[in-house]
């Protein structure tokens, strides 16, 4: 026996003979937890192991993009599918879908343009409501932002990416359309009448970057829809648009528009016909 256990020895046996042999240590005590209500929201109300009062912040679904998807989750909603930059999620028998952007790129800034030339619902997708977050994180070197954002979607039904979808033969002439191509204009036009003016008007104002694969797809009914051609940097300094912000275009035909159309000149009627056709009206 060495002598830190011959010391060691020696004072357990002192321990014994003052009679301590038969005290039994009690369990730390857990923290009791309550939920209560104060004017900045719920927290969590604590009772450490010495029993005084802490308070926790609840875990929030706002907190980051991460956390909302696990809360959406588990309420139900399922991953139709997911991107670099975006994960989208619904559930059965809706028809429309939650599309939360974990990075922002400048798929609202498209969603903007595609609403004022009356093209939402029609070539690109009807966006009911969106919203910016601030990040929760400190940003990082090469970040400008962190923010993410939650915007509800009409729902799709299916990816244009196999060749025996009928509008797969309009994606096959959009690269030679879009390079000087008149019989793939013409097609294309004819396939899907306003396609050409469209796509072009993507590149004009640099929402052509991703035009490929699963953002280019078709609804129940047939007509195509390109949901995300873009991955370039958020322009707009908005928090906030909702359904009225991004209605499809107020030039439409109607009875009571009529009489303002027959009192337009030639080329200006013209032209407001031709944009109340391209809007699906």
């Amino acid at each position: 026996m060495n002598w830190k256990a011959k010391q060691r020895h020696l004072a357990q046996m002192r321990w014994k003979k003052r009679g301590h042999n038969r005290i039994e240590i009690p369990p730390v005590p857990k923290p009791v937890k309550v939920l209560e209500i104060f004017n900045n929201g719920p927290v969590i109300v604590a009772h450490n192991r010495w029993g005084e009062k802490i308070t926790v912040p609840k875990k929030s679904a706002f907190k980051c993009p991460f956390n909302f998807i696990d809360r959406l989750e588990k309420r139900g909603f399922k991953r139709p599918g997911a991107g670099a930059y975006s994960t989208v999620l619904g559930k059965e028998g809706s028809d429309k879908v939650i599309k939360v952007s974990r990075s922002l790129d400048n798929w609202i800034d498209y969603i903007q343009w595609s609403s004022a030339n009356g093209y939402a619902g029609n070539f690109a997708p009807r966006v009911y409501s969106w919203k910016r977050h601030p990040g929760s994180e400190p940003l990082r070197d090469w970040e400008k932002n962190n923010d993410w954002s939650v915007a509800v979607v009409e729902r799709m039904s299916d990816t244009v990416t196999e060749p025996e979808q009928e509008m797969y033969l309009l994606m096959s002439l959009y690269y030679p359309a879009c390079r000087g191509n008149t019989m793939a204009k013409l097609y294309m036009e004819d396939l899907c009448p306003g396609s050409y003016h469209f796509f072009k008007g993507l590149q004009k104002n640099h929402f052509a970057s991703d035009i490929s694969g699963k953002n280019v797809m078709i609804r129940k009914d047939g007509t195509f829809c390109v949901t995300d051609p873009t991955c370039g940097t958020i322009q707009t300094e908005k928090k906030r648009f909702r359904t009225g912000d991004l209605s499809p275009s107020v030039l439409w035909m109607s009875i009571a528009y009529g009489k303002k159309i027959n009192q337009m000149d030639s080329a200006t009627r013209s032209v407001a016909i031709e944009t109340s056709l391209y809007a699906g009206r």
